[in-house]
């Protein structure tokens, strides 16, 4: 129980305003812990805690799994605008984990960003930073038994 609370605030963003956003010119930021063992408990309490209507789970490589949040009506037409966008495929929040094995245990990489399918058939990967909520992320893969990398 102890790590719902924290996911929770991560995946509702309540976070002070963030920096203006800019789009992801190369990987996306990642806050990455080692575990000895494979960190399921967070790749479980994700999947629990993305259930709502506007939300939907999906795995698109191995490894990692994604929790895709549709926006309220004024954010999503503001990203279709701001970043030419499209409404036949509409932006999304997505918190992204990646989990790898090696040869000293498991690396999970998480990231948080805004990915909007835009009018030329590309998608835009969107980096809103925010050291507070990457600072949250920290604690919870540490309380997990993470150690940061």
């Amino acid at each position: 129980m102890c790590l719902i609370a924290p996911l929770i605030l991560i995946l509702a963003g309540c976070a002070p305003a963030p920096p203006p956003p800019a789009p992801a010119a190369g990987p996306l930021p990642e806050v990455v812990a080692r575990f000895e063992t494979p960190p399921a408990r967070l790749v479980t309490a994700l999947e629990r805690l993305c259930t709502t209507p506007a939300q939907r789970i999906t795995r698109p490589a191995a490894g990692v799994i994604e929790c895709r949040m549709l926006l309220g009506p004024e954010a999503t037409a503001g990203a279709i605008l701001r970043y030419d966008g499209t409404v036949e495929r509409l932006p999304e929040s997505v918190v992204r984990l990646r989990v790898t094995e090696d040869a000293q245990g498991y690396l999970l990489a998480s990231a948080a960003y805004l990915e909007v399918p835009r009018a030329a058939g590309d998608v835009l990967r969107v980096v809103f930073p925010d050291p507070a909520m990457d600072r949250r992320m920290a604690r919870v893969l540490e309380n997990l038994g993470g150690t940061l990398q």
